[in-house]
């Protein structure tokens, strides 16, 4: 499938623009998927007026009016839920069922909870929304992001990229003096005592590094788990991650779907090798694809590590993609000390029957985020951030 999509926004590019098109290629088959056309600087200037003159009117608009539309946003995204969750599927590779109970549903569940309180998708929320409230300015390896970061009528920037492009948002930010909020990534720790239930903890351990296929800023990728109970966990777990099928997306019996690029692929396969470099063992790796159309897909094989210390690179550097590691420590102490000496400060989960013990070790973590006994169980009402350089909120 190929198809020519323009720019989402009132004030697109035409066809004969000479702004620099891109192409997007469905990862499980590294088939073409779509050419985007891409938007030059008076494309994203006329964005940027747009939006502010439509500002203009929606700040008068009273907070039963906004309610109101947000709920008719929430309708539209549900109304279209499979055929967004199809889409996030083919661009970036997720299995479809994942897209569509967590990704599509969450997006959802925003539109009403903001709803109560006061790039198909934009396309779908012009349906509802007055016209240029939402814009969106397609650009690939440009000048587009920076001159859109740093125009007089943006208010707030809000990334969700690398730390480089974070240091650059911030340096943007400052040069006009608006907001910005940042995810910058992640390197999650997964704390397991040797009181906790091993069948829950491995069950979460499962789905908290290979959600996504890894490529989540929440993974947790980085298991701490006691020393006495080490093997045993590693056994339960190594039989799990054995029994993952790896493929297209779209297929009902996928649990991990390839990486979104080839260039991320060949990151992930780097740190395989890196951390076999370092004398950590592949205890257990899940089968790649037989499908033959797969057989050109971005697919890696979802890993996991033993023999991990604390200064290996793959202990310590977001992979960002199905690899976990496990680290043995021997007491509350050490676990603090290995857990916190992290670059990277957003979720950590803890296992244990002990609930005093929990508390204690929750509050002690150097983490915006922390659940017991269980792994990214939210609602959008609650808090959402980070601690560290790697996640900033205003």
């Amino acid at each position: 499938m190929s198809l020519s999509i323009p720019s989402i926004s009132t004030y697109h590019t035409s066809s004969t623009s000479e702004a620099a098109h891109f192409e997007v290629y469905n990862p499980a088959t590294s088939s073409l998927l779509t050419i985007v056309q891409g938007s030059d600087a008076s494309t994203t200037t006329a964005a940027a007026e747009a939006a502010h003159v439509a500002y203009q009117t929606w700040r008068w608009r009273s907070p039963t009016e906004r309610s109101l539309l947000l709920f008719e946003c929430a309708d539209a995204v549900e109304k279209h839920a499979e055929e967004l969750a199809e889409l996030l599927c083919l661009e970036n590779g997720k299995p479809y069922q994942h897209a569509l109970m967590f990704d599509v549903k969450f997006v959802s569940d925003i539109f009403r909870y903001y709803g109560s309180i006061v790039d198909k998708l934009p396309e779908i929320l012009q349906t509802v929304l007055p016209p240029n409230v939402v814009q969106a300015v397609p650009a690939a390896g440009s000048d587009i992001p920076q001159l859109l970061a740093t125009h007089p009528l943006i208010k707030k920037i809000s990334l969700t990229g690398s730390t480089a492009a974070g240091a650059a948002a911030v340096k943007s930010a400052a040069s006009h003096v608006i907001p910005s909020t940042l995810e910058l990534g992640g390197k999650n720790t997964f704390l397991i005592f040797e009181d906790a239930n091993l069948d829950r903890a491995g069950a979460d351990a499962l789905e908290g590094a290979f959600f996504n296929k890894g490529e989540v800023f929440t993974a947790s990728s980085r298991l701490l788990v006691h020393s006495s109970i080490h093997d045993v966990f590693v056994e339960r777990l190594a039989k799990l991650v054995r029994k993952l099928v790896v493929g297209n997306g779209m297929a009902k019996e996928t649990h991990v779907g390839p990486s979104i690029s080839k260039a991320q692929q060949q990151r992930v396969l780097n740190y395989i090798g890196i951390g076999q470099a370092e004398g950590a063992k592949i205890e257990a790796q899940a089968s790649l694809p037989s499908d033959p159309s797969c057989k050109d897909g971005y697919f890696v094989p979802p890993n996991l590590f033993t023999g991990v210390t604390r200064d290996m690179r793959i202990a310590r550097e977001e992979i960002f993609g199905p690899v976990v590691t496990v680290l043995k420590f021997e007491n509350e102490e050490e676990a603090l000390s290995i857990a916190n000496e992290s670059d990277y400060g957003l979720t950590c989960p803890i296992y244990t029957k002990d609930s005093k013990r929990a508390m204690r070790v929750a509050r002690k973590m150097d983490v915006g985020m922390v659940w017991i006994n269980h792994y990214l169980r939210t609602t959008v009402g609650l808090p959402f951030g980070g601690q560290k350089a790697r996640y900033v909120l205003p």
